[in-house]
């Protein structure tokens, strides 16, 4: 009975952590990526990190890495009163994994934004 009560709150606190991981990527990316908006002198490396050139496909892989980093770190903390090595496995291991896909999609993302630049400048020639 204490075992489904546990897992009553980790699903809760998986709720909530989607929630707030939505909330909180939208606002990231409002706050950071979106050319309009202004930072202070203290935030533009952020910005920098968070930029990406005009592409909308690159916008929402970012957007996503976003959530998806916030909901992976706020939903481990649900699995702390379950187990301290899951708690840590999920919190460490996820986003940097997440992290190494993300990476490896903007990669594929600028090589194909590369190649068609290149394949422009034959085609002027």
């Amino acid at each position: 009975m204490n075992y489904l009560n546990t897992l009553n709150d980790v699903y809760t606190w998986e709720i909530v952590s989607i929630v707030i991981a939505i909330c909180g990527g939208v606002v990231a990316y409002l706050l950071f990526v979106n050319k309009k908006t202004r930072v202070t002198k203290a935030l533009p490396k952020l910005r920098d990190i968070l930029d990406a050139e005009k592409l909308y496909i690159e916008h929402l892989v970012r957007a996503i890495y976003l959530v998806l980093t916030i909901y992976f770190i706020l939903h481990s903390f649900g699995y702390i009163s379950v187990s301290w090595y899951i708690f840590l496995q999920e919190l460490l291991l996820k986003p940097i994994l997440l992290r190494v896909i993300y990476e490896l999609v903007i990669i594929l993302i600028h090589i194909w934004k590369n190649t068609t630049e290149i394949a422009d400048n034959v085609k002027k020639k």
